[in-house]
């Protein structure tokens, strides 16, 4: 496993802009202990994403793993962790980036057989819940956009102890880790911890050694819970 680094934007809690607005911080932060490495604020006017690049000015990010929501996946900004940082990225694809979201449908609509090779699923068991995650996949061929190596799709379900699923979840993604470097299960752990580690409504200014805390979000409506989630 390479090392990893997480950017998430988030309101500073009881600060206010002098028109009214909330004050609104992009951080980076170790997934691993929760250090925050930088933090930038972001403009009244303009949103966290061209903000990444002057957030990673000075930071030495090569040969490190950076995960991001799909409001960070655009091309500018995988250019610029796969180009000027030498780093590689773990994102999200959504309706942002229609044309790569049904370029990953595409490669990783299958049965579960199809993907026996290419897939991992990792459990947790705590806090009065089970949470599943299944990962399948496939390479980015003839995929455009930069740094592209793969493509994969994550089936999380959560659910009570009585193995009764509460929730049902499809995220799709891409990453610019070759195979060799790292296969399904590595790219599962990747995802994880960036959902796991999350900086819950910043309530003060941090300095670049302050912790940040994990927590997980709840679950909802209830239906059964898969044998499988393959499919």
């Amino acid at each position: 496993m390479l090392p990893s680094a997480a950017f998430d934007g988030k309101a500073l809690r009881g600060a206010r802009l002098p028109g009214g607005g909330q004050v609104r911080l992009l951080s980076l932060f170790d997934v691993a202990s929760g250090t925050v490495w930088a933090q930038r604020q972001i403009g009244a006017k303009t949103t966290e994403v061209p903000e990444l690049a002057p957030l990673l000015a000075g930071l030495d990010v090569a040969g490190m793993v950076s995960t991001g929501d799909a409001l960070h996946t655009v091309r500018a900004g995988a250019r610029h962790l796969t180009g000027d940082h030498r780093a590689h990225y773990v994102l999200i694809l959504k309706d942002n980036q229609p044309t790569l979201l049904a370029a990953a449908i595409e490669a990783l609509t299958g049965t579960g057989q199809q993907f026996a090779t290419r897939s991992h699923t990792m459990t947790d068991r705590g806090h009065g819940r089970i949470e599943m995650r299944t990962i399948r996949t496939a390479p980015a061929t003839g995929v455009d956009f930069p740094g592209a190596a793969q493509l994969f799709r994550i089936l999380r379900c959560r659910g009570g102890l009585d193995e009764v699923r509460t929730s049902k979840e499809i995220m799709f993604g891409i990453t610019s880790l070759p195979a060799d470097l790292a296969g399904p299960e590595h790219l599962n752990h990747y995802a994880r911890s960036h959902w796991a580690v999350e900086i819950p409504g910043i309530t003060s200014a941090m300095s670049p050694s302050a912790k940040t805390s994990a927590r997980s979000a709840p679950g909802d409506s209830r239906t059964s819970w898969p044998r499988s989630a393959t499919s």
